[in-house]
């Protein structure tokens, strides 16, 4: 249900108004980063995306220091 779940939210993205860093498994074949990553930071006024290179679906398994880094510098900004 992914995909149905993807139509509801995906108009509701440019409301959002607080600044977003994204994390996408480079990897990922489950939600493509060319799609889902590229198309959040599209759509989100104050966003950062960064691929996370040998990453797959659950990026903060290969990575967990990348993502908490990732939080804390979200939570100074």
């Amino acid at each position: 249900r992914l995909h149905e779940a993807l139509e509801e939210q995906v108009p509701l993205y440019p409301s959002l108004t607080v600044p977003t860093r994204i994390l996408h498994g480079a990897q990922d074949r489950i939600a493509l980063p060319a799609i889902h990553a590229a198309g959040l930071d599209a759509a989100l006024p104050d966003a950062s995306c960064t691929l996370m290179d040998g990453s797959g679906h659950m990026p903060h398994h290969p990575a967990p220091e990348t993502v908490v880094a990732a939080m804390r510098a979200a939570a100074d900004a």
